[in-house]
């Protein structure tokens, strides 16, 4: 029982007292134990008990001092001729003696005294290696009282701030989660990157917080990185509001630039030309441009000045026309309202570098293009796009 050192001392009578309590022990067929005085600990020390000749249980009531000063003890007398113990609730967990082995091979020996469920026992940062004592600046260790034995449930030790330890990070994407062994640090801990980042010779920091009222020691938090400048990232871009497709990117180094496809609505729309960009910024992943187009050349406006001759007078005119957004090749529109062949066209070619060009005019006899400009309609872009993230991290 958790009552260590338990002793024992028979109060042994005359021969003929003892004898006759022995006969009469046989008649009535049951055991007979001597009175004896046994020593416990529960809790506060060693208590003495002492019992009387007897047989069958004797119950006593737990000592001062005990987890349960109410509780009783038993005690039953055995076919031996001894008393012992056989049941108490003075406490719920023992008496535990151990040798505790802390970091380096420091050990210590725990001594605690027997507790209830529930309690909570502190012992100090003290150890020794076999050669040295090592007594710690901080912290301590604690154990409690759970499920009727005692467990070890913290240890704060620690020359530092903030005590070395274990962490794990996450990477996401092809390196996904890193564990790291902590060093012990008063302000900021340096881990180097994962070989497999973006950048494998930047660094992690984690910041050693204030050490908290009630608290031996602080705790680590997340401060910066430079391993990567984007986590890896999932979202959903939607252009022209009614085209969407996945984007997944990758981790990146600051400023690197991603490229997609223009095929959209899970393959059902596929634009003729152009790309998505993204871009790492500080902030994360960005779209940085968007060319997806059904056209070579944009939509533009061509301001046409022309000359021509009326009545043997020379005349000059200027004339707008707007060129819808088209492929390669030539393509055809009316003349200007005006015209001398109001059935006339003007036709433009349009070229695999995206611009426009004149070809001919046929809207009169005599008129001549002096000089043929184009101008961007404000909106002519046809890419753009608006994108929703879907996980991932920026």
């Amino acid at each position: 029982q958790s009552a260590r050192g338990v002793h024992s001392s028979a109060r042994a009578g005359g021969g003929n007292g003892l004898g006759s309590r022995l006969r009469k022990a046989l008649r009535l067929s049951e055991n007979l134990c001597l009175g004896s005085q046994l020593s416990m600990n529960f809790g506060s020390g060693l208590t003495k008990f002492d019992l009387d000749d007897g047989s069958g249980t004797i119950v006593k009531t737990c000592p001062f001092g005990a987890s349960n000063p109410d509780g009783k003890i038993h005690f039953e007398c055995l076919p031996s001729g001894m008393w012992n113990l056989t049941q108490q609730d003075c406490y719920d967990c023992p008496e535990l003696r151990e040798k505790f082995t802390y970091l380096k091979g420091e050990t210590r020996d725990i001594i605690l005294r027997p507790g209830a469920e529930g309690d909570v026992y502190h012992e100090e940062c003290a150890f020794f290696d076999g050669e040295h004592h090592h007594r710690y600046k901080k912290g301590r260790l604690s154990f409690a009282c759970i499920k009727k034995k005692w467990e070890h449930v913290g240890t704060t030790c620690s020359d530092t701030n903030c005590r070395e330890g274990h962490v794990t990070l996450d990477f996401y994407g092809d390196v996904g989660k890193v564990h790291y062994d902590v060093p012990g640090a008063n302000h900021v801990a340096h881990l180097p990157c994962p070989k497999k980042c973006p950048n494998p010779d930047g660094h992690v920091s984690l910041k050693c917080g204030d050490i908290p009222e009630g608290k031996e020691v602080g705790t680590y938090s997340f401060l910066s990185q430079t391993c990567q400048a984007c986590n890896p990232t999932n979202l959903t871009l939607t252009l022209e509001e009614a085209h969407k497709r996945s984007i997944q990117l990758p981790a990146a180094e600051l400023h690197e630039e991603e490229e997609r496809s223009c095929v959209f609505d899970d393959g059902e729309k596929v634009y003729a030309k152009g790309k998505v960009i993204y871009k790492c910024f500080e902030g994360g992943w960005k779209l940085w441009n968007s060319t997806c187009r059904d056209w070579v050349c944009p939509d533009q406006t061509a301001v046409i000045k022309m000359e021509y001759t009326v009545g043997g007078q020379a005349m000059t005119g200027q004339s707008r026309l707007h060129l819808k957004a088209a492929m390669n090749g030539t393509h055809e529109y009316p003349c200007p309202e005006g015209a001398l062949d109001p059935d006339g066209k003007v036709t433009f070619d349009c070229f695999s570098d995206t611009t426009w060009r004149i070809n001919t005019v046929n809207c009169g006899n005599g008129i001549q293009v002096h000089e043929a400009a184009l101008q961007d309609d404000s909106d002519s872009d046809g890419g753009g796009g608006d994108d929703d993230k879907n996980g991932g991290g920026d």
